[in-house]
């Protein structure tokens, strides 16, 4: 997963929808190379073109490019035993634009099969596929037919029928090793206990001595807080690629785009991970690249000090579970708020709150489809940072223990259960807190909650913009206090009303349910939170509520009462 330079404006990294793989050649074994040329087309009728490999012989390294020549299609590569009964090797880009390409070392003699299919069912066209053994050029697309033929035609398949994952990602026994990046000079290495860092003094990726020590000293005090400290288990060691099984770290210009302030890449499944006390069948190795120098930023020490608690929290994440299907936001939200509690003078996640308090009506994990707002996910750490003042850190470790055993919002779920909770519980005091930004780091958010609506008095209400999602709320500001009868339709979606006193630093809370009656009048400023208290499973499809609050005049009806205080010291007025 990567971190944007974005966010420096409010914005850090995009969320990867699949997780990024390297894919480099691996070092041929000595033999007459053998090329074969194809040429195909994936559409919807022939989802998935096979490729039937027979006697590939063990020691010597299979290559494939498939290279995209129509349509839009983008490729994506697959490797497989015969049958496909397992997957050894996948890739979608690293041939670069919509081109796939991919390499394996045979480890046991035999028939494989190679599949050409598409990224989504977004694309289609034709492609050029070159196959070779002992022949890396072909890992850039170069390569003329030579020697015996190895490889035939073997039809078309849905995709559904070939057990691609979707990110390239495989298990792995440690027989053949991943690639890692290539610096642009001479690569030195600087040895921590937990860390091997790498880098160069020359080229694109140059640092100075310094600061490779600098680096250094700091991922070591990230592992100190995360793991030693905190508690979390460490990410799972790999095979040995970067000098032995320590994480490796490597110094590159990923500014070079423009963007990129680093990123963490998960490499192979190993299953289980043993540092865990949970049993995980999708643990994953990694490694993490970091930005080389920040000379974009005048305070470059301390944005390093951010991505890298950001980013090694990630391989913590990938030591429980690769790729959590419809929770992807578990895996930003944490790892931003992990920023907020290992540096937090230096944190760089106050910048994404716009995004959320913005858009307080989807439900949890929504990604705007119109493309603002596209850091949302990166601060909900808010929920993650409410949740652990209500029920401690260990309560965001355990959600990720629970992720090992469920996918998207069921982990969150089972949470809340075994708290002595219930999600709406956990999400309703989230909302509070937003609307009264009681937060340790309010004071650096440039931002407030957005108000949909506003009771000017007796009559109807209904929401300027949109209605609220499941597990969402709308804010609704009273500005002309009174004795009100507040009634909410539909009938299954609840109201809250929180009551702020400035001048004492102090906000009453009241439960109201579908209908109460409430006085406005001490408050200099009162708000209604409109909650939606159903659950969803797909955050990419939650619906919208439409609403209408229903406002009369209360005087002579009960009261509620018995409200509950909350402390208000950094609350801003917000309509």
């Amino acid at each position: 997963m990567k971190r944007n330079l974005a966010s420096l404006a409010a914005l850090s990294m995009v969320l990867l929808a699949t997780l990024l793989v390297a894919a480099g050649p691996i070092q041929a074994q000595s033999g007459t190379p053998r090329v074969q040329v194809f040429t195909g087309t994936v559409n919807d009728n022939a989802e998935v073109v096979l490729y039937n490999l027979r006697g590939l012989p063990a020691g010597h390294t299979l290559y494939a490019y498939a290279q995209a020549t129509s349509g839009g299609l983008d490729t994506y590569l697959g490797l497989g035993t015969s049958g496909f009964a397992r997957v050894l090797r996948e890739d979608d880009d690293s041939g670069g634009n919509y081109n796939a390409a991919l390499s394996y070392t045979i480890v046991e003699a035999g028939d494989y099969q190679l599949a050409v299919t598409r990224y989504d069912e977004t694309t289609a066209g034709g492609f050029r596929l070159l196959i070779g053994l002992d022949e890396p050029a072909i890992l850039n697309g170069r390569g003329t037919p030579t020697g015996a033929p190895f490889a035939v035609e073997g039809g078309t398949a849905a995709r559904s029928a070939i057990p691609l994952n979707g990110m390239g990602i495989n298990f792995t026994d440690c027989s053949v090793l991943e690639e890692r990046p290539q610096l642009s000079g001479p690569e030195e290495t600087l040895e921590t206990r937990f860390f091997i860092l790498h880098y160069t003094r020359s080229g694109a990726d140059a640092v100075t001595s310094q600061y490779a020590a600098a680096v250094a000293a700091i991922i070591d005090s990230v592992w100190k807080r995360e793991i030693n400290e905190f508690g979390w288990p460490a990410p799972p060691a790999d095979c040995g690629e970067g000098g032995d099984t320590r994480y490796d770290v490597y110094l590159i210009d990923t500014l070079a785009d423009g963007t990129m302030l680093g990123y963490t890449e998960p490499q192979a499944l190993l299953g289980d991970n043993p540092a865990t006390s949970a049993t995980e069948g999708w643990a994953s190795y990694s490694y993490l690249a970091i930005e080389n120098d920040f000379d974009n930023d005048p305070d470059a020490l301390a944005l390093m000090r951010a991505t890298l608690a950001h980013e090694f929290h990630h391989a913590i994440q990938f030591g429980y579970d690769l790729n959590d299907i419809g929770g992807q936001w578990y895996y930003e939200a944490t790892a931003t708020w992990m920023e907020t509690q290992v540096f937090p003078e230096e944190e760089d996640a106050s910048p994404y709150v716009g995004d959320l308090f913005a858009t307080p009506d989807l439900c949890v994990g929504s990604t705007p489809a119109d493309g603002r707002y596209d850091m949302r996910v990166y601060a909900e750490w808010l929920l993650i940072d409410s949740l652990a003042r209500d029920y401690g850190r260990r309560a965001v470790q355990r959600l990720w223990e629970l992720i090992v055993d469920h996918e998207g919002m069921a982990s969150f779920y089972a949470l809340a259960e075994e708290l002595g909770t219930t999600p709406q519980q956990i999400i309703q005091r989230y909302a509070i807190r937003n609307l009264l930004r009681d937060y340790a780091l309010a004071d650096n958010f440039n931002a407030r909650v957005r108000v949909e609506s506003l009771v000017e008095g007796p009559g109807e209400v209904r929401p300027r913009q949109s209605g609220v999602q499941p597990l969402a709320v709308d804010y609704v500001l009273v500005t002309q206090p009174g004795i009100y009868t507040f009634e909410i339709y539909p009938p299954n979606l609840r109201l809250v009303g929180v009551g702020v006193i400035p001048k004492t630093a102090e906000a009453h809370v009241y439960t109201l349910g579908q209908r109460a009656t409430l006085n406005t009048m001490p408050y200099p400023y009162t708000y209604l939170l409109v909650l939606n208290p159903d659950t969803f499973e797909d955050n990419a499809a939650c619906p919208t509520v439409d609403w209408r609050l229903t406002v009369r005049d209360g005087r002579g009806q009960t009261l509620v009462g018995n409200p509950k205080r909350w402390p208000a010291p950094h609350f801003a007025p917000t309509r």
